[in-house]
């Protein structure tokens, strides 16, 4: 960490600070964008981190719903400078990682002839059981997945500068971890809520997509493909949205019996690129079903229920 000046710092420093370094006014932006696209978006809020128990911040969470179908987002924003971009290094997707996870919930405690299973509850520390509904997931895999085969699919993360002082290069992918850390954490509540989402409904059930994402200033985001044998496929170039392979995996041990559930990819965008990530998981059957209509989802997941 670089020494720090005592300069008193004065309200001019602070007002060039707000305006030029500080991520608020961009994540405000950010929200404001998801709120004109018609999502219900929450702007800061705590969560409590599922690896040191501790409590922090969240910048956005957002979510797009049509009919049962719901599109949960972890946002996280980063007013990185263009003299600091972000470069992404892409391959082409593994088959095996060619798939996303649909969480469908439901209720059969309201209708006795659902063929679903009993609710499953959370234990809290007193010893009650408190509801939380019933769900299973669906892997969503090869061509009905949103995320195909052989498609370019980050690998490698970096910011990239020059030093100031002899020009040299310099990558660092600490600061952008640390961010798309929080944006992967952040989806285990939305994760929970998923598991719960099915309270009420009568035969019916409720899916939900959760996805983490990462957003930056546009012209800010930069990508660079490769083949198979690792030779260059183009040249570096722009981009408003990369997807970025994680496979996280979100257990939720609270939950009686254990919920788990996996988060595929990470979505990086610029701020215009934000259109381009919720129009890919538009289909022509409700939101993120692509070309799988819901009466196929439906008999997933009652067989999942029954084996």
């Amino acid at each position: 960490m670089a020494k720090i000046s005592h300069q008193r710092i004065s309200q001019v420093d602070l007002e060039a600070f707000v305006s030029t370094e500080s991520d608020f006014a961009f994540e405000i932006e950010v929200h404001n964008k998801l709120k004109s696209m018609g999502a219900s978006s929450f702007h800061g809020g705590t969560y409590e981190d599922p690896k040191t128990g501790k409590y922090r911040e969240f910048d956005i969470r957002a979510s797009f719903s049509n009919d049962r179908s719901n599109l949960r987002l972890a946002v996280e924003c980063k007013n990185i400078k263009d003299y600091s971009p972000l470069l992404i290094q892409c391959v082409p997707r593994d088959p095996s990682h060619a798939y996303h996870e649909v969480v469908c919930g439901f209720d059969q405690d309201n209708d006795e002839s659902n063929p679903y299973p009993k609710s499953s509850h959370s234990i809290s520390s007193a010893g009650e059981k408190i509801w939380q509904g019933s769900s299973v997931t669906i892997r969503v895999s090869g061509s009905e997945s949103i995320y195909k085969a052989s498609d370019p699919v980050g690998k490698s993360c970096t910011q990239v500068a020059r030093t100031a002082h002899d020009n040299t290069f310099q990558a660092s992918d600490s600061v952008i971890y640390d961010k798309w850390s929080q944006a992967i954490n952040s989806c285990h509540d939305l994760v929970d809520i998923a598991n719960s989402a099915g309270r009420g409904l009568l035969r019916g059930l409720e899916y939900t997509v959760v996805v983490p994402v990462l957003v930056v200033p546009s012209g800010c985001l930069w990508k660079k493909e490769y083949n198979h044998d690792g030779s260059a496929n183009g040249i570096t170039s722009q981009a408003d949205r990369v997807s970025y392979y994680v496979g996280a995996e979100i257990n939720r041990d609270r939950f009686a019996p254990p919920f788990m559930a996996t988060v595929s990819h990470l979505e990086v965008v610029t701020i215009d690129g934000i259109n381009q990530l919720i129009e890919s998981f538009a289909g022509n059957d409700g939101l993120f079903l692509q070309s799988l209509p819901r009466w196929y989802l439906d008999q997933m997941v009652v067989r999942r229920t029954q084996t």
